[in-house]
């Protein structure tokens, strides 16, 4: 649950600087000191980390907004000559309390990349370098990932000719994402907005365009070729920081990979890396301190934009439009509360269907108080037919179900899923997909757990591919 702390103007951001955050800091320090009395218990509060984007990061902590300049970065102070060159994480510049507290007292933003002493520092919790924050939303599929899919996709059209803008974006438009990425489908390309290397995708619609390229044009792409393996490369670099759950050999793994892509692209393209490519040398060190950083990106709390902008639009007064929209918005989160029930997985049904499967039926005969749907809301999970649901894993292959019929029992509050099993054959580096059979065997499961994974199910060139 995401719940507004504090609603502002540019402009009096502009005029204020970061004194504008006093309020929200007076607050955290009662948090953080007093706490909340709730059912004769204190509970208190911390601030454990500032989450954004690179450049409302960096202002609020008071490190400089310009990524031109020579010492920009948060996390360490190496010189922008040789962070466009740099493979590896340089321990002995990192920033840390000691060498901040010089650089403070130096007034010296141009030589040491503060401009300000962070406000939230007081806080006795939080500090500035302490911040690990990262966000894969802006950082990879707004910026790494969009430049080098442009740089890859332009040299295939213009230099290699595995492929026209027409051959690509044909596939594009007729390709089968499913109703799970369907709404986040991507248009086609411009090749003038290749030229610029700025794709106009959103974040969205670049996840699904990167995780489907492989089948798209894969078929076009001969084995070995540089470009495709530094693209692999960048999609085992995603899978891992996308991941729930990290390991530590993840950790060491995501090192190599990122090294090993950086020193590709640099000698692919003949280019210097960008502040983004930098930014992912602090990864793994930012995983060990706080967790997979799916919980600390922008996604989700960016998705609140258009909820403020319809409501900034519906709203007629502009005395105080900060205190009308967080009004507005307090309301319909009172409303979301009182409907609100953490136990309760199934949201919706579809329609009722009366012809079903007679072999599922007697795989019930526990339960006779089953009624069959179209498809059925869990967990946020659309689960309807020919969705492909993950059930098991061999010890080499994950295993996979294809979703025939789904039933629900009221007695028992159950949801009840007929499956086609699949056999796993082998994973398809090129494609970024498992390759499957569907095999003449059913299962029935019941689906118990708060997490599902589903996939979509892609024939393609006589092979079925999941992922």
């Amino acid at each position: 649950m995401i719940f507004p702390l504090m609603l502002f103007n540019s402009l009096d951001r502009k005029a204020y600087g970061n004194r504008i955050f006093d309020p929200v800091i007076s607050e955290l320090i009662s948090l953080e000191s007093n706490g909340i009395t709730f059912q004769d218990r204190t509970i208190y509060f911390v601030l454990s980390v500032c989450v954004g984007d690179n450049k409302g990061i960096n202002s609020m902590l008071g490190f400089t907004e310009s990524f031109s300049s020579n010492y920009w970065c948060r996390f360490c102070t190496l010189k922008k000559d040789i962070l466009q060159k740099s493979l590896t994480e340089s321990p002995s510049y990192l920033r840390d309390k000691r060498n901040y507290e010089i650089h403070l007292k130096s007034k010296s933003s141009k030589e040491t990349g503060i401009v300000s002493e962070c406000n939230f520092n007081v806080l006795r919790d939080f500090h500035a370098v302490e911040n690990y924050s990262v966000d894969v939303m802006h950082d990879i599929f707004e910026g790494i990932l969009n430049l080098e899919i442009s740089l890859i996709i332009l040299s295939y059209i213009r230099t290699e000719k595995y492929f026209t803008i027409d051959d690509i974006n044909n596939r594009i438009n007729f390709f089968d994402y499913g109703h799970i990425h369907n709404l986040n489908r991507p248009p086609q390309l411009c090749l003038d907005n290749l030229k610029t290397l700025k794709i106009r995708y959103s974040a969205s619609e670049m996840m699904v365009f990167s995780k489907y390229l492989g089948i798209i044009i894969g078929d076009w792409i001969p084995e070995n070729d540089s470009k495709w393996e530094l693209f692999k490369i960048l999609m085992e670099i995603i899978k891992i920081i996308l991941s729930d759950s990290i390991s530590n050999s993840m950790i060491s793994q995501l090192e190599i990979l990122i090294t090993e892509h950086h020193k590709m692209f640099v000698e692919i393209f003949q280019l210097p890396l960008r502040p983004k490519h930098h930014l992912m040398l602090h990864y793994p060190r930012v995983i060990r301190n706080i967790g997979p950083l799916t919980q600390v990106w922008s996604m989700r709390f960016e998705s609140k934009h258009k909820v403020f902008k319809e409501i900034a639009r519906s709203t007629k007064s502009r005395t105080n439009i900060c205190l009308s929209i967080l009004k507005r918005y307090t309301l319909k989160q009172k409303t979301d509360f009182e409907t609100f029930n953490i136990s309760q997985k199934i949201k919706s049904f579809g329609p009722k269907i009366q012809n079903y499967s007679q072999m599922f039926k007697k795989l019930l005969n526990e339960d006779k108080d089953v009624e069959f749907y179209k498809w059925i809301s869990f967990c946020n999970v659309i689960i309807k037919a020919n969705v492909v649901l993950e059930i098991g894993h061999n010890g080499e292959y994950t295993q996979y179900g294809l979703v025939e019929e789904i039933g629900f029992s009221k007695a028992n509050s159950k949801v009840y899923v007929f499956l086609k099993k699949m056999n796993t054959l082998y994973y398809d580096c090129n494609r970024f997909c498992d390759i499957v059979e569907l095999i003449n065997e059913k299962q029935a499961i019941i689906l118990t757990h708060g997490f599902i994974k589903t996939y979509n199910l892609i024939h393609f060139n006589s092979l079925n591919m999941v992922l």
